[in-house]
């Protein structure tokens, strides 16, 4: 059964390959195997999983194959970019492609509307395709629901099980990605292909890194052993290092509109709002693009019927790193939420215009709700309320309006006292940025399709005369420059320039420190359900009981777990998971009971209750052996390995089993983690060769993964135990890098552990002065991070070294009263602080007072600091 209210059609299939919002490649190299297996799927009506990291050229694929299934003459491809984590609201977006209302805003309704969308799929049988950031359960739920013997793919970062084949993508061979770069590069000639061949061998064979580094070359007119000898010696992950390459090198301006691009909340933007982002004209927007185009950073689309721009996922990521590191993230998303309410605004009466940024302004909504901009959602709410009214119910965007009331219901229900009324949506005045922390940028980025393939490569990836023309021009508009123009606030003093080591190009030099940050509002977590408060939980409990509904009433008992727990309510949390398990084992729910036993173990392990701990994790270990869920089996190992520890139990091997399950389910987070930890173990036991063998594995992973604290943390224990094989100069290199990381990311406690473990290494070599300085320096690290036990210790240290030199005695005492101040339980600083104290008032008196102090500990710590 169709439904019969029908609607403007929005993002319909595609029947032309020029209409693909994804072009397909002139030619793809060393992925015949996998178009062949992909092919074969969806001409049979199957679904394909392509999964692989990004850069693996996931969505290129896709659109090769959507080219040759629309060269069958099929029913043309349903192309959804990052689809909602809603089952609802995909189902709206399959009826709005055909020109149906399938929303559900009531839970009655949709059985009938997901019987609809399928039956709109069956009738058609276009080739769907979801693409960027995919939640596969709803894919799971998707596909079993509505497109069951429909021809689909899907692409993700990682594998999982699903009604689908999966087909992974591997990095190219050592011959396909030489000749990927020499055919984006059109370096043919004999002399260069050994420096390709170890130009590739380096790029780790990612097609989008080999991509970039060969348009690199062509241009910037850069041979392969000039880009060789560009990259930063040591392991690392090559796309980083040649994206930080690509960015360094670009002129300002052109940097400066791919930040604020990266900034725009989908990654993707028309024309206008880049301009208005940026307060760039917007007949400038495409020279400066086109840079951007021309080295593989960002490709052209269409947004509806606007003309827009887009940039890689990965691209995205590393821009939003750089302006993250520079504290400037923060201004730049606020000035973005601005700019796309007043776009909004705009285009109220323009249903083209309005459409062609729904993600954005969807995005910008997630992005208010979560910052407690509760004013500024309330006027995107009235925009689509009362000026685009006709927009919503015309175009059947009802779904997008309902998320935006669902978002101003759960912002009100975490700050109820906030009701403030709607200000004008053409108001100039910009909030105030937040404090600090990054934005959120809840939509997943959407796919972005390259530029149409050109006959000569190196010829088109020449900027013309008149591109250059303009983008120097440009370079006179402030606006958009990294250092002036991203951030409102920049008026405040940049900090001390902090260079980072030779070689590396990472982040930018400049680095401000971040105000402190307010306090936040608590956000409430959810598993199966999404509800705003405990009362209301405990509500849905109820219902869920005097229906007898027990399927219900174990998740209701989950989130309520998880209530407790993200409000730091152990005990609360501890009650609800324990009624949730034991629901899930009267219903024999193994997967429940999996979940349930990992949430109880890692409680218990917080309060100190080891034996507990053991017997949780245990019987969850042996439940996701059985069902074979390694994502869960690794981190129940992880936990069931600490409590063994703790207990002064063998847990070498159960750390070594949690590494081999995570790696499994490529959770690679906690397998840095498992990994640090095996590490730390090996090393309790004396094993100081595996130890770091796991360390660095844990290192290669943080890095990638962009865990700084944890690389902090891993760099000072790997310098410390090569201190202990007296390895000084190996050692002092992961020490300063630990610095510099920690410096990067504020992270001054990191940072204080790390220049007292510098200062180890001269305390071992004699080096007085030297020992001295850097315990000064790790003791001002400690005083800006407000950790009184580091300050207490470093301050003892260097009383201690001075307190016996009459020329040192007053800065001593000084640095023993911080001491003491800082740890008042410790006797003996005390008893050395009298004794000082005793011995510069009897000298004084005597008329041979020694030289004064430089100042308090503060002082004295900040000046060395600072030199």
């Amino acid at each position: 059964m169709e439904p019969q209210q029908a609607i403007q059609p929005y993002g319909a299939p595609a029947y032309e390959a020029k209409a693909l919002p994804f072009q397909p490649p002139a030619r793809v190299l060393g992925r015949n195997g996998e178009l062949a297996a992909i092919y074969s799927l969806v001409r049979n009506g199957a679904a394909a999983l392509l999964w692989g990291p990004p850069g693996a050229g996931k969505s290129t694929l896709a659109s090769v194959v959507a080219s040759a299934y629309l060269g069958g003459k099929q029913g043309g491809v349903l192309w959804l970019n990052a689809p909602d984590d809603n089952l609802d609201h995909l189902v709206a977006r399959i009826g709005r492609a055909f020109g149906a209302d399938t929303f559900s805003p009531a839970l009655g309704d949709r059985a009938r509307h997901v019987k609809a969308a399928r039956a709109l799929l069956t009738k058609n049988r276009p080739l769907v395709i979801l693409d960027g950031i995919l939640d596969l359960g709803l894919a799971r739920d998707f596909v079993q629901s509505c497109a069951v013997d429909i021809p689909l793919i899907l692409t993700a970062d990682e594998d999982g099980a699903g009604p689908w084949t999966t087909v992974e993508l591997r990095p190219l061979s050592d011959s396909d990605a030489q000749e990927t770069f020499r055919y984006y590069s059109g370096l043919r000639e004999a002399a260069h292909q050994p420096d390709i061949a170890g130009l590739c061998r380096a790029l780790d064979g990612l097609p989008l890194t080999v991509e970039l580094a060969a348009r690199l070359a062509a241009v910037d007119d850069l041979a392969p052993a000039e880009i060789l000898n560009l990259l930063p010696a040591g392991k690392r992950d090559s796309l980083e290092a040649v994206l930080a390459i690509l960015f360094n090198r670009l002129n300002p301006a052109v940097q400066g509109v791919a930040l604020v691009l990266a900034a725009a909340y989908a990654a993707t933007a028309t024309t206008e709002l880049i301009a208005s982002l940026s307060n760039v004209p917007a007949d400038r927007v495409a020279p400066l693009m086109r840079q951007l185009i021309l080295r593989g950073l960002a490709r052209e689309t269409r947004a509806h019927t606007q003309r827009a721009f887009a940039l890689h996922e990965a691209v995205q990521r590393y821009a939003l790193a750089r302006l993250r590191s520079a504290q400037k993230l923060p201004a730049l998303e606020m000035r973005t939420l601005e700019t796309v309410i007043g776009y909004a605004g705009r285009h109220a009466a323009d249903g083209d215009g309005l459409a062609a940024e729904i993600d954005n302004v969807l995005a910008a909504a997630a992005y208010a709700t979560s910052h407690g901009q509760n004013d500024a959602l309330r006027r995107l709410i009235a925009i689509f309320e009362d000026d685009a009214a006709d927009f919503v119910q015309e175009r059947g965007f009802q779904p997008e309006l309902e998320e935006l009331r669902n978002l101003l219901r759960l912002a009100e229900a975490e700050s109820p006292g906030e009701k403030a009324a709607p200000a004008p949506v053409k108001a100039e005045t910009r909030p105030a940025p937040p404090e600090s922390g990054p934005g959120v940028s809840p939509h997943a980025l959407p796919a972005t399709p390259p530029p149409p393939a050109e006959a000569t490569m190196p010829v088109a990836l020449r900027p013309s005369a008149e591109e250059t023309r303009a983008v120097a021009s440009t370079e006179t508009l402030q606006a958009i420059t990294p250092e002036t123009a991203l951030s409102p606030v920049d008026s405040d003093a940049l900090a001390t320039p902090i260079l980072p080591p030779p070689g590396d190009e990472t982040l930018p030099a400049l680095v401000t420190p971040p105000p402190a940050a307010p306090e936040a509002p608590p956000t409430l977590s959810t598993e199966e359900v999404t509800l705003f408060s405990l009362d209301t939980l405990h509500a849905q409990l109820d219902e869920a009981r005097l229906a007898g509904d027990q399927a219900r009433e174990a998740p209701i008992l989950q989130t309520i777990g998880r209530y407790h727990l993200d409000h730091e309510e152990p005990a609360g949390a501890d009650e609800a998971y324990r009624n949730a398990l034991i629901i899930f084992e009267q219903r024999g729910d193994r997967d429940g009971q999996i979940s349930t036993l990992d949430a109880l173990a890692g409680l218990a392990l917080g309060r100190g209750d080891t034996e507990q701990a053991l017997d949780y994790a245990q019987r969850g270990v042996k439940l996701a052996e059985e069902v074979g869920d390694t994502a869960r089996l690794g981190h129940l190992l992880m936990t069931l390995a600490e409590a063994q520890a703790a207990r002064g139990l063998p847990a070498l091997d159960t750390y070594a089993r949690a590494v081999e399950a995570l790696r499994t389910a490529e959770d690679w987070d906690n397998v840095g983690v498992a990994l640090e930890r095996l590490g730390d173990l090996y090393m309790a036991h004396g094993q100081s060769r595996e130890a770091l063998m796991m360390l660095e594995q844990a290192l290669t992973i943080f890095h990638r993964q962009n865990m700084l604290d944890h690389e902090v943390s891993t760099l000072i224990k790997v310098g410390s135990a090569y201190a202990g094989q007296g390895l000084g100069p190996l050692a002092h290199e992961f020490l300063e890098r630990a610095v510099f990381l920690a410096r990067e990311s504020f992270n001054r406690a990191g940072e204080a552990r790390a220049l007292a473990a510098i200062a180890a290494l001269h305390r071992a070599a004699n080096e007085t002065e030297d020992l001295k300085r850097r315990l000064r320096q790790a003791l001002y690290a400690a005083f800006l991070a407000g950790d009184s036990a580091q300050r207490a210790a470093y301050a003892r240290e260097l009383g201690l070294m001075m307190v016996d030199d009459t020329r040192t005695l007053a800065q001593a005492v000084e640095l023993l009263r911080e001491a003491s101040a800082s740890d008042p339980a410790d006797t003996e600083v005390r008893r050395l602080l009298q004794r000082a104290e005793t011995r510069l008032q009897r000298l004084t008196t005597a008329g041979s007072a020694p030289p004064p102090a430089e100042g308090p500990a503060l002082e004295y710590a900040a000046h060395a600091y600072s030199v």
